[in-house]
């Protein structure tokens, strides 16, 4: 859906497609808030290989969507020779503080991909704004957030 607005989209949104993506959601999102608020909410898409975004004090959640093979592949071990061992070995690695780590940026990182995802996010960098438009290549927040405003302005 293409908007007379340069940059503003509103989202497409994915959330309620099915009973297993809303369950999947409700999993994912945990805590997070998918309601509108009474000031603009702002969540951020973006990645580690991306310049840094200007004025990051307004988001209210950023998501970064990183690669989830990189923290799979430091978690994997030579075959140790037997099944007894390479259990040990990986209950060792995934209790670690290193392989907990490694679990939790895993996690991180699927979420994220999860709820971009769900909100139509097709390109990156891109700031959400009150979950119901999004706002792609711009790397400064406020403007952002104010090409939004101007465009629920104009209509």
């Amino acid at each position: 859906m293409r908007s007379m607005w340069p940059g503003v989209l509103p989202v497409c949104s994915r959330l309620q497609t099915s009973l297993a993506q809303i369950l999947l959601s409700a999993a994912l999102l945990g805590s997070l808030s998918l309601s509108a608020a009474a000031s603009p909410s702002v969540w951020v898409f973006t990645t580690k290989q991306l310049p840094p975004l200007k004025r990051m004090e307004l988001a209210h959640q950023v998501f970064v969507l990183d690669d989830i093979e990189k923290p799979l592949n430091a978690l994997k071990f030579q075959y140790p020779g037997n099944d007894d061992k390479a259990q040990q070995h990986a209950n060792a690695i995934l209790n670690s503080q290193k392989g907990q780590a490694l679990l939790a940026q895993i996690k991180r990182n699927a979420r994220s991909v999860a709820i971009a995802w769900q909100f139509g996010i097709t390109r990156l960098p891109a700031v959400l704004v009150d979950e119901q438009y999004v706002v792609y290549g711009e790397y400064n927040l406020h403007i952002a957030v104010d090409r939004v405003a101007r465009y629920r302005h104009a209509r």
